[in-house]
């Protein structure tokens, strides 16, 4: 990406004094169904770039105070890991 190659280090310096401030968000309405349309903020690329970045650190360092069961909003989990965790354990009887 030629814009972090040429700014990378000031992007890093301004994550790390705390002075980065995400840009704008491009807003655009996108028509629904029914003839009405809604709102849609779509983020620069550098900024979800950041945000995956803390997204990565934060989660390297929360991933094991999670439950075991515990399956939204995880890495290598979600809806199909826990239908399949329900489906082994569906006979269990908790009474």
């Amino acid at each position: 990406m030629p814009y972090l190659k040429e700014h990378g280090s000031e992007l890093v310096g301004a994550i790390r004094e705390g002075t980065y401030k995400p840009n704008s968000f491009l807003r655009v309405e996108i028509p629904e169904a029914n003839g009405k349309k809604r709102g849609l903020g779509i983020s620069m690329i550098v900024d979800r770039v950041v945000y995956q970045g803390i997204n990565l650190v934060l989660e390297a360092f929360y991933e094991f105070q999670f439950s075991e069961t515990s399956y939204d909003f995880r890495l290598h989990c979600g809806a199909p890991v826990s239908y399949t965790h329900l489906r082994a354990h569906e006979t269990d009887s908790y009474l």
